[in-house]
């Protein structure tokens, strides 16, 4: 599409905004590398240009309204209270204006309007985006992708042709913006990036084929980073779902969550990033599926990439700390920074586990996974669920916690195995219970280090009592079960593999430095590799 029609566009877009500013006052025309937004007082307009790029087709108005429809369909699923509807750009006796008589110029998405500073770019740059704001996110975000449908075995969308195809066109559209000319150097980082893509996208070939076996294709959101997702009304919305291109948002969860993910540590927050996809984990139970992470983590960082190079040279302004080249190397630095060790919990209840546990995965990037949630997924249930009102009075019997035990040895492995840190959060009461993990990092050639959580018995019965009152948390051991469980534990002992780390739960010195500690730990014994071809 020439630039003429695109200036000719701006146009009628500069004219749009003075028919609505007779109504509404002042209006702001927010322009991206495909489109134009007009923000009044109370509404948003969202216009197509007519733009042709490698990527989106939007040259004709046929095109643009139907991605206008596929916008309504697909953003009312998690955004219904912001999406109103469609409106025309007509032209007729009166002139250009809005959903008037004469002919149809254009079609835009109306929205409702939300305040600038509610958008999460702009509460990560404020440093307001919170805990609480990506674990309610990474929730929701579970509960969509289990009512999404999801793609079937064979079908074109999620199979390894679609990804071969989807990555080697990104792949042929970044190397045509020519980055040997960028600034920054970035032309020197991307040949590596590319190759490690390209060499996992062939390696992984069967294990895209199985996710999408699994059902763990579906109809995502497909563009969930942190411009596209608003505080409104106090609940963390996803909006802006793609629209454009079916291929790339019927795909794989772990592609979804992993732009959000990708986005928070291109921003510098690295806590909240593994917070967010812990959450997920936790929720969704599919630890498979960090044998796809690093994939996508490094394709999303390269999709903003594209993104922005194109923003730039369109000379679109951006006010964003995080520019193009910090999304390339953010790429190379996911690709390097494997650090796998192994570290499991142990202390009666109300000593303070999960909340020390949640700081370890937060200052060292690992995954964690949580014997009062595998415990409950065993049955069905969801972390949050009451297993007395489900009537399910087996979840707490001698073989189902050796069947947790065992799950959650599976998980540490797939962890390992990918190359992360690992922290599994159980009471690990019995020398029995933690032998298989101690010989498991032995074998794996990781750090071993048992965080050993501590405090007084007055304050442990007082968490209790308060933590069953909140009902905010999946343990659901009160205060009888402490009083039995403190008489049979057997600590850790100096006879046993691995760092043994005593932590004081009431003591954050001591807790920040316990992770310092495992976060250098060596391996205890001689390594044996492990590789993709092992699993």
């Amino acid at each position: 599409m020439s630039d003429t029609v695109v200036a000719t566009a701006r146009e009628r877009i500069d004219s749009i905004a003075k028919f609505l500013e007779r109504s509404h006052g002042t209006v702001r025309i927010i322009e991206t590398h495909i489109s134009w937004v007009l923000l009044t007082d109370d509404k948003a307009f969202k216009f197509r240009k007519p733009v042709s790029l490698p990527f989106v087709d939007f040259s004709s108005l046929a095109a643009r309204r139907h991605d206008c429809d596929e916008e309504l369909r697909l953003n009312r699923r998690l955004a219904s209270a912001l999406y109103l509807g469609l409106t025309e750009m007509t032209r007729g006796p009166n002139g250009l204006e809005l959903d008037g008589p004469g002919e149809v110029l254009d079609v835009a998405v109306c929205m409702k309007r939300f305040p600038d500073e509610v958008l999460w770019s702009d509460l990560i740059r404020s440093n307001t985006l919170t805990t609480d704001h990506v674990t309610k996110l990474a929730s929701s975000v579970s509960q969509f992708h289990d009512n999404a449908p999801a793609a079937a075995p064979g079908s074109e969308f999620g199979d390894f042709a679609a990804i071969d195809k989807v990555t080697r066109d990104l792949v042929r559209n970044i190397e045509a913006l020519d980055l040997y000319c960028a600034p920054q150097g970035v032309g020197a980082i991307w040949p590596a990036v590319r190759d490690w893509l390209l060499n996992s996208l062939q390696t992984q070939q069967a294990l895209f084929r199985k996710r999408q076996e699994q059902g763990r294709v579906r109809e995502g959101h497909g563009d969930l980073h942190l411009r596209n997702v608003v505080l409104f009304q106090d609940v963390p919305t996803p909006f802006d779902a793609l629209e454009f291109d079916p291929a790339l948002r019927w795909i794989d969860v772990i592609s979804d969550v992993a732009f959000m993910m990708m986005d928070l540590m291109a921003h510098r927050r690295f806590d909240l990033a593994f917070r967010f996809i812990n959450t997920y984990f936790e929720d969704s139970g599919d630890y498979q599926g960090l044998a796809v992470l690093r994939f996508y983590l490094v394709s999303r960082a390269l999709v903003r990439f594209q993104v922005m190079m194109l923003a730039g040279r369109q000379g679109v302004a951006d006010p964003d700390a995080v520019g193009a080249a910090d999304y390339l190397r953010l790429a190379a630095s996911v690709i390097d920074d494997t650090n796998p060790r192994l570290a499991i919990m142990y202390g009666l209840p109300g000593t303070g586990k999960t909340t020390v546990s949640s700081r370890f995965i937060e200052a060292t990037g690992a995954i964690r996974v949580r014997s009062d949630v595998e415990r409950k997924r065993l049955f069905g249930l969801k972390g949050s669920d009451s297993t007395a009102r489900q009537g399910k009075p087996s979840v707490y019997v001698a073989a189902t916690t050796e069947r947790t035990y065992a799950r959650l040895l599976e998980v540490a492995r797939t962890a390992v195995h990918e190359g992360f840190p690992v922290v599994v959060d159980a009471a690990f009461l019995l020398r029995k219970q933690r032998a298989p993990f101690a010989r498991f990092a032995l074998d794996a050639g990781v750090a071993f280090s048992t965080l050993a959580c501590e405090a007084p018995l007055d304050i442990l019965r007082d968490r209790i009592v308060k933590r069953l009152r909140r009902g905010d948390d999946a343990s659901e051991a009160d205060v009888e079960v402490l009083e039995k469980l403190r008489f049979v534990a057997e600590p850790p002992g100096a006879d046993e593999p691995g760092l043994t780390l005593p932590i004081d739960s009431t003591d954050p010195e001591q807790i920040e430095a316990a992770i310092r500690s495992w976060a250098t730990a060596k391996p205890a014994g001689a390594s044996q590799s492990l590789n993709r071809a092992e699993r």
